[in-house]
């Protein structure tokens, strides 16, 4: 109808890809799911799609039994654009709490910097493991 409805800021903006995606657009499919008390999406720094999105939950009490996939699963159930495999969070990482610029104010760099570390050791310990099964298998 001729007019351009922006929401949230540039500067939040996750270029994964060819996508230019906004984490509410993400967030509000995600928290839709019973299970989630709280979500935030960031971006998480890559050599090959420039940024990926990691989606942040808090689980409700007692939810233990939500699991990456089914977070992903229910966003791709909920997100009814023809890309939402395209857009579908590469990580999900579970939380107790998030970091706080002020009293319930998410700090969105601070969660940023946490989920790339977190996301980044789970990698170099899922590389060592593989090498060193290698290694064993070689040995045989």
């Amino acid at each position: 109808d001729g007019h351009l409805l922006v929401m949230g800021r540039k500067d939040d903006m996750i270029m994964h890809n060819v996508w230019n995606v906004h984490p509410s657009w993400i967030e509000k499919h995600i928290k839709t799911q019973p299970d989630i008390e709280q979500v935030v999406v960031v971006p998480i720094p890559d050599e090959v799609n420039f940024q990926n999105i990691c989606a942040c939950v808090i689980r409700k009490p007692g939810r233990c039994d939500l699991t990456e996939e089914g977070v992903k699963a229910h966003f791709r159930t909920k997100y009814v654009d023809d890309e939402k495999d395209s857009i579908c969070p590469t990580d999900v990482l579970f939380m107790d709490s998030f970091p706080e610029s002020r009293p319930g104010r998410v700090d969105r760099q601070k969660l940023a910097d946490l989920a790339a570390d977190i996301i980044y050791k789970s990698k170099i310990a899922t590389a060592g493991v593989q090498a060193i099964n290698h290694i064993l298998k070689r040995g045989h």
